[in-house]
């Protein structure tokens, strides 16, 4: 009788911020060279990995994936819109339509396979004027599913109910147990959500060492501190328990790589599978509820902040 089966890459989602701009406090590299990129994606095919996660925002990314891509169906990519659209209706739609065009140009791509709105709020401002006509977008065969990029885990819940929208991006870590507390996962799946996690590191300091902490960030070290001692005693890295408790919640995980030895250590701990079921309420015990100001990086007012 065979082994259990390893988990299935096809859930991990490479995130391609690095590949267009230098992204992350935890970022050693700056923006990650094409020929890099080249090498990640031929590691990544050979794994089973096949989305990618971009944006119009995220610099040369959209072009890069392009360049590397075309032609190529077996790639699936999220892409989303400009996330600074006037407030004019009229400006809004011409906006959101050069935004995808600008997409498709770049990822040599007609049909896009899913647009995310980059902002919750472009879903009503100016009446929806963005929403309908990505909608309509979709119902002209010109985009497969929509969806939505949240900033905070209380939109993520107010949303999941949402009729028109099929996937949402949340932001989720073993540090921001907020979706967890709110049942959010199975509310997703009861709604055939298709959910795609970020900042599964919390955008940097699961790989920071308690002293590297920015002084903004210095109240995370006693809770990383707790987490370092348990993963130490189950033979696990801190960055490893963090991707392996959100391995637990069986939706799409988007992890940003900046190097081919960043995705091979990554698969490394992906192919390990999810935390046991008794080890979850665990280390969940193990993590104060935090504040939002510590959890949401668009919140963080660091000292060496450029």
């Amino acid at each position: 009788m065979s082994g259990p089966q390893p988990p299935s890459s096809a859930q991990l989602v490479l995130g391609t911020a690095q590949w267009g701009m230098a992204y992350g406090i935890a970022n050693r590299y700056g923006q990650t060279p094409t020929s890099e990129v080249r090498h990640i994606l031929k590691l990544a095919r050979n794994a089973g990995v096949c989305i990618l996660d971009t944006a119009r925002a995220y610099g040369q990314s959209e072009e890069v994936i392009g360049s590397l891509t075309a032609g190529d169906s077996d790639w699936r990519i999220i892409t989303k819109i400009n996330p600074n659209l006037p407030d004019d209706k009229q400006a809004m739609v011409a906006a959101t339509m050069a935004s995808l065009s600008q997409s498709r140009q770049a990822l040599a791509r007609d049909q896009l396979d899913t647009v995310l709105l980059h902002r919750p709020d472009q879903l009503t401002r100016g009446d929806g004027a963005a929403w309908r006509h990505l909608l309509q977008q979709q119902q002209d065969g010109a985009i497969k599913r929509l969806g939505v990029s949240v900033l905070t885990p209380e939109q993520a819940v107010e949303l999941v109910d949402h009729p028109q929208i099929e996937a949402l991006q949340v932001p989720f870590s073993l540090l921001d147990q907020r979706l967890q507390r709110a049942d959010f996962f199975e509310r997703a799946q009861a709604k055939g959500k298709e959910i795609f996690v970020r900042s599964v590191f919390l955008h940097g300091p699961a790989f920071l060492s308690r002293s590297q902490l920015d002084p903004y960030l210095e109240p995370l070290s006693v809770p990383l501190g707790v987490l370092d001692s348990w993963a130490r005693d189950h033979e696990l890295s801190r960055a490893g328990l963090f991707l392996r408790y959100a391995q637990t919640k069986g939706v799409h995980l988007v992890l940003g790589c900046e190097s081919a030895q960043q995705l091979r250590q990554n698969l490394a701990t992906w192919r390990l599978g999810a935390l046991a079921a008794d080890q979850v309420p665990e280390v969940e015990a193990l993590v104060p509820e935090l504040p939002a100001t510590l959890l949401n990086p668009a919140q963080w007012q660091l000292s060496n902040r450029s």
